[in-house]
């Protein structure tokens, strides 16, 4: 908004339809380019934005996009202003709890990451609504409105098809969209279980300490514990590499193996519940949802020495043969004297 924000309770209908004219148009009243952005003072909301941005961000916008289809949620991606960045955005037919929306766009990046390597944990931290509540006086969460004129006429901040091609009628799409039934976003919601955690625990549990005590083991540990581990294209075979971390070529696992035993380096960010329970400002680039302690490039996954019992553990269920090759070295025996 330039720089600035605003209320619109503050505003008259007038004034709003002036600022949205300005906003599609691409006018401002201050030097920087005009920008609306939408901003939620309370824990409901009518729509759901995952944000892609970094390297990889049209596959990881497309994946997120297949997740929404499998459980037939229709969803919408619009390329950001700058051009480097998509919205994902799912439109709901009523209002819904921002803790259950939250619920069921972690229930889409927890598909989306077995099938993209691209989507990282910091994926989690990029939802809008940002956090569950907010204080009364802050904006809590704020996500820019699309179709933004200046960035329009250079073919950004628009709605895009599968090919990431702008729709020639934007109008004409948005009147298409279909919204979800909020009923089925509470269904999504309440059924939703952390990837094996296993014992029919949701991370919605109605105890707050208790939800926070789940959300703090790692699925892929809890899928180790639990010995049940169901992969599709497991290999017959996985070289692990033990030096300073624990090292696993990617070319021998399969994405959701990946995700599996990347969560593994993951635990929650005590301080972000800390905060979120008691409706604090959450900002992720300070208080991230998840803190991960791996390792990964182009042709490895490297997780602490500490991951692996539960690594290997995991492999084995995914009746892999591992071949352990350790590395460390033993050191050897100085003579020193101190005078």
């Amino acid at each position: 908004t330039a720089g600035r924000t605003f209320s619109s309770s503050s505003c008259s209908w007038s004034e709003s339809s002036l600022r949205a004219s300005r906003h599609i148009v691409g006018l401002s009243v201050a030097p920087a380019q005009a920008c609306l952005g939408l901003a939620s003072h309370i824990t409901t909301c009518w729509l759901l934005v995952a944000d892609f941005d970094d390297d990889g961000w049209k596959e990881a916008a497309g994946v997120h996009r297949d997740a929404c289809r499998r459980r037939e949620l229709f969803c919408a991606v619009e390329r950001s202003r700058s051009g480097h960045g998509a919205h994902v955005w799912m439109f709901f037919q009523e209002e819904v709890p921002a803790a259950e929306a939250r619920t069921l766009g972690t229930l889409l990046l927890d598909d989306a990451r077995r099938h993209c390597s691209k989507i990282g944990f910091d994926s989690y931290d990029r939802l809008f609504p940002t956090q569950d509540t907010i204080t009364s006086d802050g904006l809590g969460n704020l996500v820019a409105l699309p179709l933004q004129g200046a960035a329009v006429r250079k073919g950004n901040s628009v709605f895009v098809d599968d090919d990431f091609v702008a729709y020639d009628d934007q109008w004409a799409f948005l009147s298409s969209v279909e919204k979800v039934p909020a009923s089925l976003v509470h269904e999504l919601a309440e059924s939703y279980v952390a990837p094996g955690m296993g014992r029919g625990r949701s991370r919605r549990d109605s105890k707050k300490s208790l939800a926070v005590r789940s959300d703090m083991v790692t699925a892929g540990r809890m899928a180790a514990q639990d010995g049940a581990v169901a992969v599709d294209h497991a290999p017959s075979r996985v070289d692990v590499t033990l030096d300073g971390m624990v090292q696993l070529r990617k070319d021998q696992l399969s994405q959701p193996m990946v995700a599996d035993l990347s969560a593994l380096a993951a635990m929650a960010n005590p301080e972000f519940f800390m905060k979120q329970r008691m409706h604090q400002r959450i900002y992720p680039g300070t208080t991230p949802r998840y803190l991960w302690f791996g390792e990964e490039d182009d042709a490895a996954l490297r997780l602490p020495r500490g991951c692996q019992g539960a690594a290997i553990s995991y492999l084995r269920g995914c009746a892999c043969k591992v071949n352990l090759q350790d590395e460390r070295t033993s050191g050897c025996v100085i003579h020193a004297s101190f005078v």
